[in-house]
């Protein structure tokens, strides 16, 4: 079986989503989870994509593994999320834990290397425009 499914942490943002996908059949889902805890059997996908959330989750390394484990062999898993030179990322990082965003942190090009690159192989990250990155690994 073939389609997409999303997951969100935000029990309102599921229904929003679920509402804008009526329509789409068995061909798109969304259901409610954790990125730490994904609600999803061992190799269920070939690929996985977290858009602007990864700089969200208290425990990055959980959340890595949790994608590597639902990835099946060869699976790619792509974040794109925001990056930022040294000092303004230090600036970032200092001061978001004072924010009502939850937590909050930015990495560098070498912290993601490292996060993932405990699970994933062939891990590559490049920057997009300005304040954003592609990170690419492949389980």
């Amino acid at each position: 079986k073939r389609g997409v499914t999303g997951l969100d942490l935000a029990p309102a943002m599921v229904a929003q989503a679920r509402a804008a996908l009526d329509g789409f059949g068995d061909r798109a889902c969304v259901v409610e989870g954790d990125s730490d805890r994904l609600p999803f059997h061992d190799e269920s996908f070939d690929a996985a994509y977290c858009n602007d959330s990864f700089h969200h989750y208290p425990d990055p390394g959980k959340a890595a593994f949790e994608v590597w484990r639902v990835l099946r062999p060869g699976g790619l898993f792509v974040v794109g999320d925001c990056a930022l030179p040294a000092p303004a990322r230090a600036i970032m990082n200092a001061t978001m834990r004072f924010s009502s965003e939850g937590d909050v942190r930015i990495y560098s090009r070498k912290e993601y290397e490292r996060i993932l690159g405990r699970w994933f192989s062939d891990v590559t990250w490049r920057r997009v425009e300005g304040t954003a990155c592609v990170v690419e690994a492949r389980k």
